[in-house]
């Protein structure tokens, strides 16, 4: 503990005086035994791997296996599971959609030694997930310390999967090895229900020519599902069928067989691998919407890999793409190295998890992860957060092109979501209302369809969903994309809201009236299932799309309705209840002195003893001497001394003075509530919606509510972290007011709950076992870099003054990006970079407005340089903030030339 103690410290005295280079990270998840995790109806933490359209998962079982001669799960095997985010199941149902959809299983490839080392040979297991790469590496031993090792990575574009082997043999072991590379398909249930297999065999290289697997020439494996058995097909599309197909080369061919089983059908090569030579195991998948076998499709692809260079050519590809994504943005975190790994790995899984292509199926809640036919919930598209929080850090780390699957569920579905409008407003008995107006479900699937999960809970679901439509605007600047989707969806969901609202009169006067989510026959709801009178998620929601509506109306030249502004104007405040807070009170500082091996130092800070003391393991006290006698301390009737690992018991104030814990004492504060006259008692978590995801923050008065709400409401490792930590977050830090969290409360939230929560493939687990906790990056971001109300720049805005940080390029509101780097030791911004990478309409240049991160400086000594020409400035009034025109896609550098 001592020195894990020391070395936080030495490494919070790192000073960070430049911007990280953007590079492919270090992180590397291990595993050293048989991971034996899948089949789940979740998503475990095996190692991951993905394109953002078909994924990979591999596991292991410790002997004996499942017994089984085909299909996955047996000892001493490697199985890679591979999934795809277009395997849905979709049948025809009653309802506003054409059918109802959940995610099903494809298959793998299956590499055994089984044929060399029976399953009762025990052999050590290790595998890897190197992150920066894009690869999974895994390696067996055996009792002779002979190893088989692998490597497997993909085609970024195409869905194209190598697996290199690798034999090294050692002692009486064998100089080659035998595998058998099955390729494998599940069943269904039966013959008429669920998925079902199509196809297995063999087929011969650039004839096309294909049928049962026999002999000893070179031959591809293939097997094809159909996501729906034929027995349902009906006139809904939506009906995919995937085939895999299989080839090894660089190994010599023992036999070829196919065999079909109650669980699996497999077509199977049986191949030695010579010490010092390489094999590649290369897979392709295809997939169409039963309208003619995907195998022929995969067939061909497999010639046009193999004339294209193979493996090489496919692990070229990925290289070139991932050193790509890696360049976008980075993070430097030396005293909270927890967190920037999780940072890395978030940003791993959304780029496998989600196709940079607007046509690609949006990833579920296990992304192309799915390994059984019955995930729970389906592993749809839940509009109640999951589905956004995926999503939530995509725009800040730079990562806009993540978004693309996002859109189309939500697009491909508005025709069914305006039959449904009019339906829940009839139920609401509610007439005469805009054709316009649109209302969603809670689970959706893709191409317009929904999931077989049809419940629609609350009536919030769309504009949910919208917001991420809002930040793409907001970040991105897209008018286009903006004009033909999200003011459509705004226009749509405020439309339902103008039906839908009860409007009450609160006074004698014309505006004396607000707007409520109240009905007695169609009432909203909180949570799934809970009806209660103005949900403060609804409210959030109705404000976030109203005023998103406006804003976006005069960028664009629309003139929003009417009632938009009306509504913005006039709906219901947010519940409020006043909350108890528990404040401890300090004693103040003004000296601070150190024990060290050469005796007392005075010194002007916590920190300073630290740096003093991070060599010499003998600096174990520190003292302090305070403003006011205190009595009973070591160092005479004013002084205090107590032992380095116990400093965290004082709370360090501005400009590094420090406090001795003393007396509490009790506070009121204004807090949020879930309803209509809920107490604290009837709410939870989500009554901080105002504040995030809805993001409707604006006066000093809100944030104070947020962070007192935040303070009582968030259980950082028990609670939904992807909204608990962005809400802490935005709230932000306030020394004059004790419930705020203060930067050092939140990271030390977040060490904890990696702590507790942090899988080996660098993803914490999530409540439904999903990827959503990607998302919690957007608080890492924002901890980082800001635009408050969308306005000006501010940086390090809720992180710890004691700790280094670094960043390279995250994209804030108003298209901009934003590198900069913080000393500790100087407690001072020491780079700071802004390029306008985006601007509206394609402008030549956009107007940046920075909070000045050197409030000391003079107004003179504060310079930006935008491609080697100095522009000019225009400070506010007060002297705290300054704007300049950034030229689009010219990097600007800001500095200070004396402190």
């Amino acid at each position: 503990m001592a020195v894990a103690v020391a070395l936080l410290l030495l490494l919070s005295q790192q000073a960070l005086a430049s911007i990280p280079d953007a590079v492919p990270p270090p992180f590397v998840g291990v595993w050293d035994s048989p991971i034996n995790s899948l089949p789940d109806q979740r998503l475990p933490h095996v190692p991951l791997l993905g394109n953002g359209h078909l994924g990979i998962a591999l596991n292991t079982v410790p002997s004996p296996g499942s017994g089984a001669d085909i299909g996955p799960g047996r000892a001493n095997t490697l199985d890679v599971w591979l999934g795809s985010n277009a395997m849905w199941s979709c049948v025809d149902c009653a309802g506003f959609a054409n059918g109802c959809c959940g995610r099903v299983a494809l298959g793998g490839v299956s590499i055994s030694l089984l044929p060399t080392f029976a399953a009762k040979v025990p052999l050590a297991f290790r595998a890897e997930q190197r992150i920066g790469a894009a690869q999974l590496y895994t390696r067996w031993t055996t009792p002779a310390n002979s190893t088989f090792e692998t490597v497997t990575f993909m085609d970024p574009w195409n869905n194209f999967v190598v697996t290199n082997c690798t034999w090294t043999p050692r002692g009486d072991d064998p100089a080659s090895v035998t595998i058998d590379v099955g390729t494998w398909t599940l069943t269904g249930a039966s013959a008429n229900e669920g998925p079902q297999p199509a196809t297995v065999g063999c087929a011969l290289p650039n004839q096309g020519a294909s049928g049962p697997c026999s002999g000893a020439g070179s031959q591809y494996t293939f097997v094809s599902r159909k996501a729906v058995a034929d027995a349902q097909l009906g006139p809904s599309f939506g009906r995919v069928w995937a085939a895999l197909a299989t080839a090894v080369t660089g190994a010599t061919t023992v036999a070829y067989s196919n065999s079909t089983s109650k669980a699996a059908w497999q077509a199977t090569v049986q191949v030695t691998v010579a010490a010092g030579s390489v094999a590649s195991v290369l897979t392709i998948e295809n997939e169409n919407w039963y309208t003619e076998d995907p195998t022929p499709f995969a067939l061909q692809e497999l010639d046009m890999i193999e004339g294209s260079g193979g493996a090489s050519w496919v692990e070229a590809n990925a290289d070139e793409w991932w050193t790509d994504f890696w360049a976008q943005s980075a993070v430097q975190f030396p005293s909270r190295p927890a967190v920037e790994e999780y940072w890395y790995g978030a940003q791993y899984i959304l780029a496998c998890a989600a196709s940079s292509d607007a046509d690609a199926p949006a990833p579920g809640l296990y992304g192309p992860w799915v390994t059984t036919d019955q995930p729970d919930w389906h592993g749809d598209y839940t509009l109640d957060y999951n589905q956004e929080a995926t999503f939530y850090g995509a725009f800040g780390s730079n990562h806009v092109d993540q978004t693309s699957s996002y859109w189309g569920p939500i697009l491909d579905y508005s025709g069914a979501a305006a039959k449904m409008a009019q339906a829940e407003l009839a139920s609401a008995h509610v007439g005469n209302c805009s054709a316009a107006a649109l209302h969603y479900p809670c689970h959706l699937a893709p191409w317009g369809m929904q999931s077989q999960d049809q419940t629609v809970y609350m009536h919030w679901n769309g504009p949910f969903a919208v917001s991420l439509f809002i930040n793409n605007f907001e970040y991105t600047l897209n008018a286009s994309f903006a004009q033909y989707y999200t003011y459509p969806l705004l226009d749509g969901f405020n439309a339902w809201w103008h039906c839908f609202l009860q409007r009450t009169q609160t006074g004698p006067g014309p505006n004396d009236y607000v707007y409520e989510d109240v009905n007695q026959f169609n009432p909203d709801a909180q949570h799934e299932g809970q009806l209660v009178p103005n949900p403060q998620i609804s409210l959030a929601f109705i404000r976030r799309t109203m005023g998103a509506q406006l804003h976006m109306a005069a960028a664009l030249g629309i003139s929003p309705p009417p009632y938009v502004q009306d509504i913005y104007d006039h709906l219901v405040p947010f519940n409020t209840a006043q909350a108890s807070f528990t404040v401890a009170n300090y004693t103040t500082w003004t000296d601070v002195r150190c024990h060290h091996d050469s005796g007392m130092h005075s010194v002007a800070s916590v920190s300073a003893c630290e740096a003093l003391c991070s060599n010499d393991p003998q600096c174990a006290l520190f003292t302090f001497c305070p403003s006011t006698s205190v009595a009973g301390c070591d160092e005479g009737p004013s002084c205090w001394t107590f032992p380095l690992e116990q400093h965290g018991t004082c709370t360090p104030f501005a400009g590094f003075v420090s406090g001795l814990r003393g007396a509490s004492s009790t506070i009121t504060a204004t807090v949020w509530t879930s309803y209509s006259n809920a107490t604290i008692a009837d709410s939870d978590m989500f009554a901080q919606y105002p504040n995030f995801p809805a993001e409707t923050i604006i006066t000093p008065d809100d944030r104070r509510v947020a962070q007192a709400s935040s303070r009582l409401y968030s259980d950082f490792i028990n609670g939904r972290p992807v909204n608990l930590f962005p809400n802490a977050v935005r709230a932000g830090a306030d020394p004059s007011f004790p419930p705020a969290w203060t930067p050092a409360d939140v990271l030390d939230g977040l060490d904890a709950y990696l702590a507790a929560s942090f899988g080996p493939n660098l993803l914490p687990y999530a409540p439904g076992g999903g990827i959503e906790n990607v998302g919690i990056s957007r608080a890492v971001n924002e901890m980082l870099v800001q635009t408050p109300n969308n306005t000006f720049v501010a940086l390090f805005p809720m992180w710890p003054a004691a700790e280094p940080a670094s960043f390279r390029n995250q994209l804030v509101k108003g298209g901009f990006l934003v590198s900069a780097a913080y000393d500790n030791v100087l407690a001072s911004v020491t780079a700071f970079e802004v390029t306008a990478a985006y601007t509206l309409n394609g402008a030549p240049s956009s107007v940046c407005t920075v909070l000045s991160p050197w409030p000391s400086a003079k107004q003179s000594d504060v310079a930006v340089d935008c491609g080697g020409t100095r522009v000019a400035l225009q400070w506010d009034s007060t002297g705290t903030m300054f704007s300049f025109k950034a030229p689009l896609s010219v990097l600007c550098q800001i500095s200070v030339s004396a402190l």
